[in-house]
C-alpha cells in the first residue's frame, strides 16, 4: 500500500518502476502487477477501509492483461455484496432442494431417435423463480464452490437413473458436466465410480463431459483424469469444441470418445459462408479419421441440420429438436420416442455409406522419407 497524491502520471510511474525492477530479476520474467487505487473522497473513513477498497479495485483486474490499473467505484462494493448474497443463498439452497437438473436430449437428426441426454443444472429460487445458470455458475466458479453443486447434481442424476431402472422405464445414458475446478478439487474418477457402485449402475449410463477450455488450462491433469475414467468404464466427451481454444494438439493428446462440436464454431454470414462450410466439413472429416464419435450441439435451424447430414454428422443436440426439459417431461418423451444407441448408429452408418475409409491405419501410411 502506498499513500500518494492522486496523480495519474505518478501512479503510472510507480507501476512502471515496479515492472522494470521485477523484469530485471530473470526468475520473475512474465510477472505483471495489478494496481488498485482508492481516491480519498471521505477522510473520515478508516485506513483499513481505504485499503480494502483499493484491494477490491485491484481484484477486478484479475485475468485482464490489457488493463492493469483500476480505480475504485462504489458499484464494486455493491457487486461484491451481491455475489456474497448469492453464495449465501446457494449454500442454503442446495440442502433445501432448490437446485435440480433439466435434461436435453441428443438424437439422430434423421429419425429423432434419442441416443442420450445431458443434465443441465437449474436453480428454482423460492422467491425469484427459475434463475438462469449464467447468473450463478460464474460466481460459483470464481469462488471455487462449483464442485459442491456439481457433486450434488451428479448424485441426483444417479438417483434418477436408478429409479428409471427400478420402475422399468426407458433408460438412456445421461452426461454430466465436469469442470477443471472439479478435477483439481476432488478425485473425480473415484467419486463417480463410488456413485455408480452405490446406485448399482453400469458406468456406461453416466457419461462425463469435459469442456475444451479445461484441456487448454491443464492438459496433463485432464488427460490423466480421462485415462482413469476410461479404466473405470466411463465414456468421455470433449464439450464445446470450437468455442474457445480449439487446438488440434488437444485432439491428438486427449483420449476422448466423443467430440461435441459447437455450432458457434462456424457462425456464418454471406462473406464467410463458403469458408465456414469447408471448415466444418474438414473438422468432421478429421474426427471421423480419428475414429471419434461426433455430436453437433447448438443446432437451431433446418439449414444446419441439412448441412450436418450432408457431412455425415447425424447425432445432434439443440433447440431445433429438443430444449432442456424437467425430468418428468423427459420421462414422458422417452416413453413415446424410440431410443437408439449412438455407438451402433455410428457403426451402421459407416457400413451403409462405406465410411470405412475414415478409419486409416497408421501402419499403412508411408514414412516421411518414403514420401520425400
Amino acid at each position: 500500500f502506498l499513500f500518494l497524491p492522486n496523480d495519474n502520471g505518478l501512479i503510472r510511474l510507480v507501476f512502471q518502476t515496479v515492472c522494470d525492477y521485477v523484469q530485471n530479476q530473470e526468475q520473475m520474467e512474465g510477472f505483471l502487477p495489478i494496481v488498485g487505487v482508492y481516491p480519498i473522497t471521505d477522510s473520515e473513513r478508516s485506513v483499513g477501509t481505504m485499503c480494502n477498497y483499493a484491494q477490491i479495485a485491484a481484484s477486478t483486474l484479475k485475468g485482464k492483461f490489457s488493463q492493469r490499473i483500476c480505480y475504485f467505484e462504489a458499484a464494486m462494493v455493491e457487486s461484491l455484496e451481491k455475489k456474497q448474497r448469492v453464495l449465501h443463498e446457494i449454500n442454503n439452497g442446495i440442502p433445501n432442494g432448490e437446485f435440480v437438473f433439466y435434461l436435453q436430449p441428443k438424437c439422430d437428426s434423421r429419425t429423432r431417435k434419442i441416443t442420450s441426454m445431458e443434465a443441465l443444472v437449474r436453480w428454482i429460487h423460492p422467491k425469484r423463480g427459475l434463475i438462469p445458470p449464467n447468473e450463478f455458475i460464474p460466481i460459483l466458479e470464481k469462488s471455487g464452490l462449483i464442485t459442491r453443486l456439481d457433486m450434488y447434481i451428479w448424485n441426483s442424476v444417479c438417483q434418477t437413473l436408478r429409479r428409471w431402472q427400478d420402475e422399468h422405464k426407458p433408460v438412456v445414458p445421461i452426461s454430466i458436466n465436469i469442470s477443471i475446478i472439479d478435477i483439481e478439487n476432488i478425485d473425480v474418477p473415484r467419486y463417480l465410480s463410488s456413485l455408480t457402485e452405490q446406485y448399482h449402475l453400469d458406468p456406461k449410463y453416466l457419461m462425463a463431459e469435459i469442456t475444451e477450455t479445461a484441456f487448454a488450462e491443464s492438459n496433463a491433469t485432464v488427460k490423466q483424469t480421462i485415462d482413469r475414467l476410461h479404466k473405470k468404464g466411463f465414456t468421455v466427451l470433449m464439450d464445446d469444441f470450437g468455442s474457445g481454444y480449439s487446438s488440434l494438439n488437444m485432439l491428438k493428446d486427449a483420449n476422448i470418445d466423443i467430440l461435441k462440436l459447437d455450432m458457434k464454431f462456424v457462425e456464418m454470414n454471406e462473406e464467410n459462408h463458403n469458408k465456414g462450410i469447408q471448415i466444418m466439413d474438414s473438422v468432421i472429416s478429421m474426427a471421423h479419421r480419428l475414429n471419434l464419435l461426433i455430436v453437433a450441439e447448438g443446432v437451431e435451424t433446418s439449414a444446419q441440420v441439412s448441412m450436418l447430414q450432408s457431412m455425415n454428422c447425424l447425432c445432434v443436440q439443440g433447440y431445433y429438436f429438443y430444449r432442456p426439459m424437467p425430468i418428468t417431461d423427459a420421462e414422458q418423451l422417452l416413453s413415446q420416442t424410440p431410443i437408439e444407441d449412438y455407438h451402433e448408429l455410428r457403426t451402421s452408418f459407416a457400413q451403409q455409406h462405406n465410411c470405412e475409409e475414415y478409419l486409416v491405419s497408421y501402419e499403412t501410411l508411408p514414412s516421411v522419407s518414403e514420401s520425400i
